[in-house]
């Protein structure tokens, strides 16, 4: 689970990803429980947004290029993009994407790792 200084931290590098869109930063907890609590509300927020999304890997689809990252809630989020084959069960990651407005699953694309190395990555874990 992110800390709220943790949180604070990744937006504040989400915002300098550029001038066209800041990123919403949010947990992959928090954005299923949003999505099981109320769909509508939940696309009207995410869909089609570029989201900074953390949590742990649940699994590594049969196509390397979709992961599954565990939530607390109902639904685990799909991401799907780069190719995620050297990801192991339970690592925290994270990832920036699109969000598709899916549910059962949650998906989202376009999804590339935030590097591990980066200041931003460091803040979080």
């Amino acid at each position: 689970m992110l800390r709220p200084a943790a949180v604070l931290l990744l937006c504040a590098w989400c915002y300098s990803c550029g001038p066209a869109e800041t990123p919403i930063c949010v947990s992959a907890n928090d954005l299923s429980a949003q999505y099981g609590y109320d769909k509508a509300a939940a696309d009207a927020k995410y869909k089609g947004k570029t989201l900074i999304i953390t949590g742990p890997v649940n699994d590594i689809r049969l196509d390397p290029h979709q992961v599954d990252i565990k939530t607390d809630a109902n639904y685990v989020i799909r991401a799907i993009g780069q190719d995620f084959s050297s990801l192991r069960k339970g690592e925290e990651i994270t990832v920036r994407c699109k969000g598709d407005g899916t549910l059962a699953p949650i998906t989202v694309s376009s999804c590339v790792l935030v590097p591990r190395n980066t200041a931003d990555r460091k803040s979080v874990v």
